[in-house]
């Protein structure tokens, strides 16, 4: 008898015993008897020899179904599957009566994943690379997606570029350890080192280059850190400098003062222990301002290898003021050194150059000797 298609069959032909169908040819002669098992084995082929399941739909309002494996399951295993495709025994694709879809290789597909009602992964998780399982993506909760394999830690990667099974490439990657958590640029072969950019709005505000700095990208003074009254960041931790753009610039600090534990440097210094104030070239020095810029506030500058106090604006006339205080009142000679100068309020019948008497009411200077407090 010829070949039929499945959707030829009438049921004169469709007689069943429990295991086997019965054909009859065209003399009503029974012509086979085929194992249910085996409908569509198509035995040992040497050419392409595809089996075919042939329908034409041909009505708009009909929702038409090509294929259907309708189970019932009153008692199965649960590995039992709706569907195996195998190679060789191998199963490559599987579908379970459960529902989950397993893939031995790359899943492709070109339209998009839909499912009707629910979350596309509702408690299960899509696993690539089934038989490996070590990529796995997971419903953690409600909106939640996540990438997680037990306690094997993940790297999820963006690529810009990748060529040679993964030689030359350039990529960002998110990746978890025991050590630290990581966000990063990375690279290998011909691919270029590239910088790690943040922004809004599409832009790019902030960048850490290849070499490991934080900057800005793009726009020069322009973006802050922190905010001048709430949501401040607390402490900034520096190892070596603060340089603040280009002369002249001001550099303020409020509300509570400056402290330093070690080493304050005003531009270039010399050994420790010394404060150096200097100008841009490290070659000179003007004047240290207390005040405005007029004469009534004073300045204190270099003169020559000496210091001289003067008027903020053009050496005007001014004075260094010591308070005065009782011959009882000033420490000790030796303690204050040779050199050291006071000013007392109640010396009697003071010499200059002689060891100072107190008890009296003369205002007079004072200078340490390193063993007595001299007038003078």
């Amino acid at each position: 008898m010829a070949n039929l298609n499945l959707s030829e069959f009438t049921e004169k032909l469709f007689v069943t015993d429990a295991d086997h169908t019965f054909i009859w040819d065209t003399a009503n002669a029974i012509s086979k008897r085929v194992s249910r098992n085996s409908w569509l084995n198509s035995g040992t082929l040497t050419s392409d020899a595809p089996v075919t399941i042939s329908q034409t739909w041909n009505n708009a309002a009909v929702a038409f179904t090509g294929l259907k494996v309708n189970a019932v399951s009153t008692a199965s295993a649960s590995g039992s599957l709706l569907l195996d495709l195998q190679l060789g025994g191998v199963s490559l694709f599987k579908v379970s009566k459960t529902g989950s879809i397993t893939a031995n290789n790359t899943f492709n597909l070109s339209g998009s994943i839909v499912q009707s009602s629910g979350n596309i992964i509702p408690s299960n998780a899509l696993i690539f690379d089934y038989f490996n399982q070590d990529v796995v993506l997971q419903r953690d909760a409600a909106n939640t997606l996540a990438l997680r394999n037990g306690a094997a830690a993940q790297t999820f990667r963006v690529y810009n570029t990748y060529s040679n099974a993964g030689a030359d490439t350039e990529y960002i990657q998110i990746s978890a350890t025991s050590s630290g958590h990581r966000i990063g640029t990375n690279s290998s072969g011909t691919g270029a080192s590239r910088a790690l950019l943040l922004g809004t709005g599409g832009g790019s505000q902030w960048n850490i280059n290849t070499s490991g700095h934080l900057g800005t990208f793009g726009s020069d003074n322009l973006y802050d850190i922190g905010a001048s009254g709430a949501n401040r960041p607390k402490s900034l931790y520096l190892g070596t400098n603060i340089v603040i753009g280009t002369a002249p610039t001001t550099l303020t600090i409020n509300p509570s003062g400056l402290s330093f534990s070690g080493r304050f440097i005003i531009s270039e210094s010399g050994a420790d222990g010394v404060f150096g104030v200097y100008n841009s070239t490290a070659s000179g020095f003007n004047r240290l301002q207390f005040g405005g810029v007029t004469d009534a506030f004073p300045a204190v500058a270099r003169d020559g290898a000496g210091i001289k106090f003067t008027g903020a604006a053009a050496g005007s006339t001014a004075w260094v003021k010591v308070p005065a205080v009782a011959v009882s009142a000033l420490p000790l000679a030796a303690t204050a050194g040779v050199g050291a100068r006071a000013f007392v309020n109640d010396a009697i019948a003071p010499v200059f150059g002689s060891a100072v008497t107190g008890g009296g009411s003369v205002p007079v200077p004072v200078y340490s000797t390193g063993s007595a407090w001299n007038v003078g």
